[in-house]
């Protein structure tokens, strides 16, 4: 896009200022330029193990090939009035196919960037295979999903897409649902997915559909849980009979 980068940018009108930020704004974008924004001096360390940057951007010197910006500069592409100082523009992973990959987690609808983030945090740290996003999920290359994420997309294969596509994988299903069965009484099942659905709306009339609905016995005076906690439990659990 751009034919060269300067050795330092000071404006908050440099063409490359409004660009890293339209990425860190804009999902369509990201998806149109094929990049991603991502901030923060060990998350960038992190991801350069996995991936490399197209272009790192620093307030101070770095043991990279860098570009240096103002800090006003940088407050204003991470949108933080803190930021580490770091920040690079990564290729956005791309998407992989679904059919061999078991355990699978499933999302539908998850509208909170700080509960899909520690989803997919989770489900690399738990050794789940792949994660599926179906419509209705905030983007999770979103700023907030890739920091409370620490940026698992990067390793973990993903996909966007439809009911009709997650119905063509030969794939045991459960759905988290307070009206389920039990979870300590499933019987162990290799190849399956779990499905996890919005924290405030629940279950949609395709989820309770789908699969064998299950829940976590409460037996405190709760009547429900987060829905980050509530996928920890069920991947530790589900993830432990399935391989």
């Amino acid at each position: 896009m751009f034919k060269e980068t300067p050795k330092k940018i000071i404006s908050l009108q440099n063409p490359i200022t409004k660009h890293l930020v339209k990425l860190r704004v804009d999902a369509r974008y990201r998806k149109e330029q094929n990049s991603v924004l991502v901030s923060g001096v060990k998350l960038v360390k992190e991801l350069q193990s996995f991936a490399k940057p197209k272009r790192i951007f620093s307030i101070k010197t770095y043991p990279s090939p860098h570009t240096l910006v103002s800090e006003s500069v940088m407050k204003k592409i991470t949108g933080l009035t803190s930021p580490e100082g770091i920040a690079a523009e990564f290729p956005l992973p791309k998407p992989s196919i679904m059919e061999d990959k078991a355990p699978l987690l499933v999302l539908d609808r998850i509208n909170d960037p700080g509960n899909l983030g520690t989803l997919i945090r989770t489900a690399l740290a738990l050794g789940w295979e792949g994660i599926f996003f179906l419509p209705g999920c905030v983007d999770p290359f979103q700023e907030k999903v890739i920091r409370a994420s620490r940026g698992a997309l990067f390793r973990l294969p993903w996909k966007e897409g439809s009911w009709d596509e997650l119905k063509k994988l030969n794939l045991t299903a459960y759905t988290a649902d307070i009206e389920g069965r039990p979870l300590d009484e499933i019987e162990p099942q290799k190849k399956i997915l779990l499905l996890l659905s919005n924290e405030a709306q629940g279950v949609s009339e395709e989820g309770a559909s789908f699969g064998e609905r299950v829940t976590i016995p409460m037996p405190g005076e709760m009547e429900s849980m987060n829905v980050a906690t509530c996928g920890a439990i069920m991947m530790y659990e589900l993830g432990r009979t399935s391989t």
